[in-house]
């Protein structure tokens, strides 16, 4: 009898290369490009980009797509003398409404002011004013340090004006600004707790030690000990003094701390349709454009494209901006039929069926002929 072979259609070629490419070269694990900000910025999250400066100048440039702007600048914190604190460096916040033009920053040292020069506008940050014989100094927006005027019990010493609300009129340095007390709502500093430009407070004759506050510096008498405390690095804090020496001391440098809002992250997908490896998602800044990614590859089949939508019928274009969150799919040519491409997977199962199949025929060959018996006549 002669056994019909069934055809081989191309859907089950198709359907058997689909599953063994898989099969061979594996699911590629996904993992999204992470967020970074550009320029040696830190994310702070939704979007949010620092950037500090603490010396010297330098110009900052805008990363394309910035949507919003802003800066911190702090004044040099001024210099003690003759018992007398340095006064805060001011302490100024900047909107720029201009997200694209570079910035040059000018980051003041003890008592020097600190600036940003955008096109033809210079914003200053003045410095806290160093301490002179009689007065402590003044800060940098103004409030003035405890003066002779002030002295009690012929403590001839003096405390220098903080860039906060109130002036001093203690041993202590006056208060400075709290940037949360400085932004307001919607701003890219909203909620920030650092403090900058305390006034120096003093050691006095009759013992008194004074406590610096947000970053000012100070004297201390420990066990007959005088310890100079200096203003925390880059606070823009006023020296502190003690009248038992003439020794002058530097106030701390002025700082700028931009920040900027990035527009928020997207996340572009890449949908392989069931073929080859999987692409891994990229997340991209909206606004900028995601980077085409090597074509995928698969067993029987080749790749044609990515497409905005799932009936593949617009070509993805990778110069677009990205807007939102995008799925891209790919598109595919099943290859012509050469040959039946074989799934290792069953090839021990049809090795089993092989030997089978001739272990049957070899029985049924070996079985006995039952002799025709002779007619009866």
């Amino acid at each position: 009898m002669i056994t019909q072979r069934k055809a081989i259609t191309l859907a089950t070629v198709t359907a058997l290369t689909a599953g063994l490419s898989t099969a061979l070269l594996g699911v590629a694990p996904a993992s999204a490009t992470p967020f970074t900000c550009g320029l040696g910025g830190t994310p702070l999250g939704g979007g949010i980009c620092q950037l500090t400066y603490n010396t010297g100048t330098a110009t900052f440039t805008p990363v394309a797509g910035t949507s919003k702007l802003e800066a911190i600048l702090v004044g040099g914190g001024g210099d003690s003398a003759y018992g007398y604190g340095g006064g805060g460096g001011q302490v100024t916040l900047l909107n720029f409404t201009d997200t694209a033009t570079p910035i040059d920053i000018t980051v003041g040292a003890d008592a020097t002011a600190t600036t940003t020069t955008q096109g033809a506008t210079t914003t200053t940050a003045n410095p806290g004013a160093s301490a002179s014989f009689g007065d402590g100094g003044t800060s940098g927006n103004g409030n003035p340090g405890w003066t002779s005027s002030q002295w009690v019990n012929g403590d001839f010493s003096g405390a220098g004006g903080g860039a906060g609300a109130s002036p001093t009129v203690t041993q202590n340095g006056g208060a400075g600004q709290a940037i949360s007390a400085l932004a307001p709502a919607g701003s890219l500093f909203t909620g920030d707790t650092n403090c900058y430009g305390g006034g120096g407070a003093v050691h006095d004759f009759s013992g008194n030690d004074g406590l610096a506050t947000c970053g000012g510096g100070t004297f201390q008498d420990i066990n007959g000990t005088e310890t100079n405390i200096p203003a925390a690095a880059n606070t823009g804090g006023g020296a502190g003094s003690t009248n038992q020496n003439n020794t002058s001391y530097p106030g701390a440098s002025g700082v700028v701390v931009v920040r900027w809002q990035a527009a928020l992250e997207s996340t572009v997908t890449f949908n392989v349709n069931g073929h080859g490896t999987t692409v891994p998602p990229q997340d991209v800044i909206t606004g900028t454009t995601a980077v085409q990614p090597p074509a995928p590859t698969a067993a029987g089949f080749a790749f044609t494209g990515w497409f905005t939508d799932p009936a593949l019928t617009t070509a993805a274009n990778f110069s677009d901006p990205v807007t939102a969150d995008t799925t891209l799919y790919a598109s595919w040519s099943a290859l012509a039929v050469t040959g039946v491409n074989i799934n290792p997977l069953a090839i021990p199962g049809a090795i089993s069926a092989v030997v089978l199949g001739i272990a049957l025929m070899v029985a049924s060959r070996r079985r006995p002929r039952r002799r025709a018996q002779p007619s009866q006549l």
